[in-house]
């Protein structure tokens, strides 16, 4: 029994005593080898949890043995036969056979196949849902936020709960869902936080919707809120006497100013700032207000980004929307990368791949949102405009209404 707890505990993170014993040998200091101890286990359950969501995938049981269709027997590797040099030279000579009994199926459509009929369904718009529909489609292509927490936690919210009943209706064949479950569910969420009457049928602005949507997928789970936490360090240092403080802040929403590309809007979010004027910060030690530069740096990258655009400002009490023409796929590419620094000596580099846009034409008062997703299943880019559900080309992508995008690493 000893035996099967660790076993289980491995599967949920668990690192046992001798893999710190490792790093210390190895010259890692003891906060160090406790940080790395950590983010091993965390590695253990996301790899894990990976693994039960690909339990029903095809392409992780092909090739890898030979196994007849049907059969449910745990495969045994082949291993290799000892022949004399006579039979090898009779195998060389003898013609080889096909077995037409059962063959894998090619994983790459000919060339001159028809287009794959998308695979994912269309949402009825109840009257000015559309930003509702676009949450949802976008979030149709993160299975890792809104499956976590069934499966981790005892309770599941009723938002939570009926955006996995409209998971599940979206990846059949029916043409059209109802969101009306996950649309009574809003409206109670959002009437509490707000602690005013919501109204479902009313313009509503995707960035403020949307995060609380994600934290009823992931507070009751550790790895989902992991999973797209990012965390921000801002330091403001004094030019005079050079004090510096720091503050970290967690967002699952980055938002971020528009720029030609996203990695040039992650690049003036990190830029670091003078601050003169009326801007002059309050130094401790000057006891007085004083020119200051404030850098930024991202401390921690979730497995998912989400990245907001700040498209609306507000001037002079009115707001005005930037229609700047932005690159989606990072200056003609297909990653991103996000450079995060969790210690002053310790750097990495995070790729990520879109995944999901949610664009928005027109006024926070009078517009319409839609999707563009990554169809997984035929590997293609998807437009979900509430009913409508098309395959377009990836270029469509670079367009001046992206508004939100959601980036998952690699």
């Amino acid at each position: 029994m000893a035996r099967k707890s660790v076993r289980d505990r491995s599967a949920r993170g668990y690192c046992s005593r001798s893999v710190a014993i490792c790093l210390k040998r190895l010259g890692f200091p003891n906060k160090e080898a406790f940080q790395a101890v950590r983010k091993l286990g965390d590695i253990c359950m996301k790899a894990s949890f990976c693994i039960w969501l690909a339990r029903n995938s095809i392409s992780w049981n092909q090739g890898s043995c030979n196994l007849v269709p049907g059969s449910t027997s745990v495969p045994t590797p082949l291993l290799p036969k000892v022949t004399s040099p006579q039979q090898q030279q009779q195998h060389q000579q003898r013609k080889p056979t096909v077995d037409k009994s059962y063959s894998h199926p090619d994983p790459e459509p000919p060339t001159n196949s028809t287009p794959a009929k998308p695979t994912l369904a269309g949402l009825i718009n109840k009257g000015n849902t559309c930003y509702a529909n676009s949450i949802l489609q976008a979030l149709s292509v993160t299975p890792a936020l809104w499956s976590q927490s069934a499966s981790e936690s005892s309770f599941v919210s009723p938002l939570a709960k009926s955006v996995l009943l409209t998971m599940s209706l979206l990846s059949k064949s029916t043409p059209v869902v109802d969101p009306s479950a996950f649309l009574r569910a809003l409206q109670r969420k959002m009437s509490n936080a707000r602690n005013n009457p919501f109204s479902i049928n009313t313009q509503q602005d995707v960035p403020e919707i949307l995060p609380h949507v994600l934290n009823e997928l992931t507070w009751p789970s550790v790895i989902a809120n992991n999973i797209i936490t990012n965390k921000v360090t801002t330091t403001i240092s004094c030019n005079s006497c050079l004090l510096s403080s720091s503050r970290e802040e967690s967002m699952s929403i980055l938002p971020l100013p528009v720029s030609n590309n996203i990695t040039g809007s992650i690049k003036a979010f990190l830029q670091p700032e003078y601050m003169s004027g009326n801007d002059r910060w309050m130094c401790p030690q000057c006891s007085s207000l004083q020119d200051s530069t404030r850098e930024t740096v991202f401390t921690q990258c979730g497995d998912i980004l989400i990245i907001q655009l700040k498209r609306f400002n507000c001037i002079q009490g009115r707001s005005v929307k930037n229609n700047k023409f932005v690159s989606c796929l990072a200056q003609g590419h297909d990653t991103l990368k996000v450079y995060s620094h969790p210690a002053e000596d310790i750097s990495f580099t995070n790729q990520y791949k879109l995944t999901a846009t949610i664009n928005h034409s027109g006024t926070l008062a009078a517009g319409h949102y839609w999707a563009f997703i990554r169809d997984q299943g035929v590997n293609t880019w998807l437009k979900c405009d509430d009913r409508a559900v098309i395959s377009v080309k990836p270029s469509d992508l670079d367009n001046s209404t992206v508004y939100v995008l959601i980036f998952a690493k690699i």
